[in-house]
């Protein structure tokens, strides 16, 4: 890349010494920052110049951003070499007699692209030098703030004081303060060379609460040919809302992390926030385990949420100023990982129901195949026995008893009374009956029972449906509450600023037409002078 006509680079760089506000320089190199305006922020040009003053000839520049060589100038015929520019930057390379220049041109500056540490080293002959420059960039957006730090809470009658940071400069900008629809009176103050802050105070009343501190920048263009002044809004920024109290007084809360903390945090601030007020606590004394600590504006309250019995309590209090204010809170004692604010939905008996139902349906099994052994070992067995049976002894007969061969292998234990045998028998089968009704019924009642555990099971997965159901339309009607709030609130904002805008178009037309009509009186006024003067003579 070459430069052929290096005398406009010159012309340029001359002219914008005299605008120069950072000039690092050794005996024998030097870097120029010229630029239009002396604070560099984004998107505004800059030319970054590397000069040796003195006649020298054959001179080698090299350009590094973070150490890192991006450029080379070398003497043969003003020839570059771009080895890693960043993006919108160009290098040009030229010399004269006063010696010479390296330059680099960037179009936009970028935080991203272009903040860092530059170092221009340049070799002469057999000598060398460099010089180094920390480009930093701003970033090109106002923004608000308040005397009062953290959140904007006032009491009714306070005095607050709201700034606009101004990070450019201009003679012809107006600059406007105001909280939603009143206008506030501003104090310009210059905080440092080409920037200024506008700071106004206010008393705080009912008709500021949930507004918003705005600021807003109108660049002045006035067409003297024309005789019109136009007004061009360039920036705007905002701070809020803001909250209003009639009195102070403490916000005590709960705090926790999830469904079952093992540590439980009681949080207390003062309201309206005051970074000054210092909190106490009143701990039970069977409390030994806690921890305070400060978060701000809060100050919290830590303990183990298994160590705190029911019916306690914790009380946080300060003093003020005026008054002295306290406030009391009831712990609750978290058993476990079962929260108490949740309801007794019946889960909780689920695990136990589960056991009974499967321990229960395992013992009817083996109760039920004990019976049908027994029932088996009692009807079989003894029909099996009876037969295998070896004949009774003759004992009887020599007492003079009438026993036949038949009735002797047909009632071996009531030889002297069949009907013995039969009564037997039937009490036998009365009791086997009675036995299996038993039984019967035992069987029964455990598929009730097994039933009634399936039901209840359901009924729980149930109502454990219908609660996730009723969380989630809950959470979504919260939330399609907030998004209604927040686009009023948008609208409301929205409404006032063209209430706003219109107002202020409406009195420039009121000043310009008043303008107009003073220059039209002035205009007849000099004719009249003029035709007296000539009817005089």
């Amino acid at each position: 890349m070459e430069y052929t006509n290096p005398f406009p680079i010159i012309l340029l760089a001359v002219f914008l010494q005299s605008h120069l506000f950072v000039c690092n320089s050794k005996e024998n190199i030097q870097i120029l920052v010229a630029n239009d305006i002396p604070v560099l922020f984004e998107d505004i040009p800059l030319l970054l110049v590397c000069h040796i003053p003195k006649n020298s000839t054959h001179a080698t520049f090299s350009w590094f951003k973070d150490n890192v060589e991006i450029a080379e100038c070398s003497p043969d015929a003003g020839a570059t070499r771009e080895i890693q520019l960043p993006p919108n930057v160009t290098l040009k390379h030229f010399e004269d007699g006063t010696g010479a220049f390296c330059l680099l041109e960037f179009k936009n500056l970028s935080i991203v692209d272009h903040k860092g540490l530059y170092t221009c080293f340049s070799e002469v002959g057999n000598s060398s030098t460099q010089e180094e420059f920390n480009l930093d960039i701003l970033e090109r957006k106002p923004f608000c703030t308040a005397k009062k730090q953290g959140p904007q809470e006032y009491l009714a009658g306070d005095r607050a004081t709201f700034m606009c940071h101004n990070p450019y400069y201009s003679p012809r900008r107006e600059i406007q303060l105001s909280i939603g629809e009143f206008r506030l009176g501003g104090l310009l103050n210059t905080t440092r060379q080409f920037t200024s802050d506008l700071s106004g105070t206010t008393t705080i009343d009912g008709r500021h609460n949930g507004s918003m501190f705005n600021c807003a920048a109108e660049q002045v263009q006035e067409d003297v040919a024309a005789n019109q002044t136009t007004n061009t809004t360039e920036y705007s920024c905002s701070l809020g809302p803001i909250y209003i109290y009639e009195s102070s007084f403490l916000l005590i809360e709960e705090v926790s992390e999830d469904d079952c903390p093992e540590t439980m945090t009681i949080r207390c601030r003062v309201v309206p926030a005051q970074e000054e007020a210092e909190i106490n606590w009143r701990i039970p004394e069977d409390v030994d385990d806690y921890t305070i600590e400060e978060s701000g504006l809060y100050s919290m309250f830590k303990f183990p949420a298994n160590s705190i019995d029911d019916e306690e309590e914790v009380v946080c209090y300060t003093s003020l100023a005026n008054q002295n204010l306290s406030k009391s809170y009831q712990l609750r004692r978290f058993g476990g990982c079962t929260n108490p604010d949740d309801e007794d939905d019946g889960t909780s008996m689920l695990p136990f129901i589960i056991s009974v139902a499967v321990v229960g349906g395992i013992a009817g099994t083996v109760v039920f195949i004990f019976i049908l052994i027994v029932i088996y070992k009692c009807c079989c067995g003894k029909v099996g026995r009876q037969r295998h049976k070896p004949p009774p002894s003759t004992s009887n007969a020599a007492k003079g008893d009438i026993v036949s061969d038949n009735e002797s292998n047909m009632y071996p234990r009531y030889q002297r009374s069949p009907a013995l045998f039969t009564l037997d028998l039937q009490k036998r089968v009365t009791i086997h009956r009675q036995e299996n009704v038993m039984i019967y019924r035992q069987l029964e009642t455990l598929t009730i029972h097994r039933q009634k555990s399936f039901t209840i099971h359901r009924q729980v997965e149930k109502m454990t449906i219908h609660r996730q159901e009723k969380i989630t339309k809950t959470r979504q009607v919260e939330t399609l509450t907030i998004n209604r709030q927040m686009r009023i609130t948008i609208h409301r904002q929205l409404e006032r600023i063209n209430i706003h805008r219109q107002e202020k178009r409406i009195t420039i037309q009121w000043i310009e037409k008043m303008r107009r009509m003073t220059m039209t009186f002035h205009q007849l006024g000099w004719r009249t002078l003029q035709r007296d003067s000539v009817l005089s003579s």
